[in-house]
């Protein structure tokens, strides 16, 4: 769908950027090269949303939302969106409702635009339904090696090759691929990611989700003064091999204060063999 006015990827940024500036949501620019999969952060009712606006004259595949999935660990968002003046693929439906990724096509965009309420229906809507698992809309019981096509948005060829060669796991009935959704996101949690190409690299939509949940958890436990359960979300983190924030900081201080102790050390020593 054609914008009046707008003609380049640049002008739709700024256009998206407009709308909800003019609802009076807190919206920032990201980099305009390097932008790690986002092109603004928006915040909405206390959660941060990573956006990837496409300006298309077909419609949009997986990738815009494998770009903004990526972006959600970098910028520290609790949620993604993809907005389009354009339509989205099937596959692109499926991804994001898989990994609680939000769409918003050329119509809707317009509706949002033109009334404050529909921007608020449409969001909150969203987050109902994330808080309910309603968009994680996941097989029962198996998923086959199509719904890993999808899911992953690479061939199956690659899959063989780098999922199942890197250790997903799966079980076979006579020579069909089969696999358990939970074992799935549990070994994505534990690899975090997969290399793609000479020097890109997937990561893994399981371990992205987990990081975001621990992050609304960790809010949640932290905003109630429960400190305990703070401590067992990051031994948890842990577990996985992922190291809280908070490890870093400590990790940094020990550092700074053992390079501390040496110079003084090294002084004290300096000035006894000056003194001698």
């Amino acid at each position: 769908m054609k914008i009046d006015g707008i003609n380049s990827g640049v002008e739709f940024e700024q256009y998206v950027f407009d709308i909800f500036s003019s609802s009076d949501i807190k919206v920032s620019d990201t980099p305009k090269s390097n932008d790690y999969g986002a092109d603004l952060i928006i915040e909405y009712a206390d959660y941060n949303f990573c956006i990837q606006c496409k300006y298309y004259s077909r419609s949009v595949g997986v990738k815009a939302v494998q770009e903004v999935m990526g972006a959600l660990s970098f910028y520290q968002c609790d949620f993604g969106i993809v907005i389009t003046n354009a339509t989205f693929t099937q596959q692109a439906e499926n991804l994001a409702s898989m990994n609680g990724v939000l769409l918003i096509d050329g119509d809707e965009l317009l509706s949002i635009k033109s009334s404050k309420k529909v921007l608020d229906k449409t969001f909150n809507r969203f987050l109902e339904q994330m808080e309910n698992g309603e968009p994680i809309a996941r097989p029962s019981s198996e998923w086959l090696m199509n719904d890993l096509v999808v899911r992953y948005g690479v061939s199956s060829s690659k899959i063989y090759k780098d999922f199942i060669g890197g250790g997903l796991p799966f079980f076979k009935v006579g020579r069909e691929y089969r696999f358990i959704p939970n074992e799935v996101e549990e070994w994505e949690i534990y690899t975090k990611s997969i290399p793609y190409g000479k020097k890109q690299k997937i990561v893994l939509p399981g371990y992205l989700e987990y990081k975001a949940d621990v992050k609304r958890r960790i809010k949640a436990a932290k905003k109630a003064g429960n400190k305990d359960e703070v401590e067992q979300i990051k031994d948890e983190m842990r577990h996985y091999g992922i190291t809280p924030i908070g490890d870093y900081v400590f990790g940094i201080v020990v550092f700074i204060i053992v390079l501390v102790l040496c110079y003084l050390i090294y002084k004290f020593y300096q000035g006894y063999t000056q003194n001698y």
